[in-house]
């Protein structure tokens, strides 16, 4: 089964505000606690200002997404996945998809995410970078067709990247190619505990990474 996204409903809202609750509660609640009034003021403003989608499969509502078509860019950003869905690669079917409209516009996407939320991962393996920061978020651009990695192989690094922590203990220290040059902050016995050093080092090894990849990591 594959996931696909619709336009939402104007009914909608109060789905769109518990796949919130469910995907960004805990994040929220590790950093200010979670006040139910502000948080559902705050979602009623988003929800009148950006294009809302929900992402379905089959006929279950599994998360929601905001895609904003500008001339210049996509402001992509609400993106959640309901917990039960969390994991089968249902966000990164409908990344690539969403994705892939925008290189065929040759638009540029942008969007934000906090800080201690480890989506992060999952855009940098799509090309993002982040280009700013505030005290609580990161702001990245992914340029279109900016993925280095064939689409086939960044599914068999993701295995490579979940397997490591299951089986030998890895953590996330370093996301994408930032885990391929030590520096003072990421020595060698960090990038030995690190998800996705092992993960680019198999890709590496089977020759899945550019070379112009490797080069721009380590320059």
């Amino acid at each position: 089964m594959t996931p696909y996204i619709r336009t939402a409903r104007p009914d909608e809202f109060d789905f769109s505000f518990e796949a919130k609750r469910d995907a960004m509660g805990p994040h929220i609640k590790a950093k200010w606690g979670w006040d139910e009034d502000f948080q559902r003021a705050h979602h009623a403003r988003r929800w009148s200002e950006r294009s809302w989608s929900i992402i379905s499969l089959e006929d279950k509502r599994i998360g929601t997404i905001a895609l904003d078509w500008k001339p210049t860019h996509l402001q992509l950003g609400e993106f959640y996945i309901l917990a039960n869905y969390r994991n089968r690669g249902h966000g990164s079917t409908i990344l690539q998809l969403v994705l892939a409209q925008a290189d065929a516009r040759s638009l540029e996407t942008r969007l934000e995410f906090l800080k201690w939320n480890p989506v992060g991962g999952l855009y940098r393996r799509h090309g993002f970078r982040e280009v700013s920061e505030n005290d609580i978020h990161f702001f990245a651009t992914r340029q279109p067709n900016a993925e280095r990695v064939p689409k086939l192989w960044l599914c068999a690094l993701t295995i490579v990247h979940e397997l490591s922590h299951k089986l030998v203990g890895t953590r996330d220290i370093r996301y994408d190619d930032q885990g391929l040059k030590p520096s003072p902050a990421f020595p060698h016995d960090k990038a030995l505990i690190n998800a996705d050093s092992w993960a680019y080092f198999c890709g590496d090894v089977l020759g899945a990474v550019p070379r112009q990849a490797v080069a721009s990591a380590l320059s």
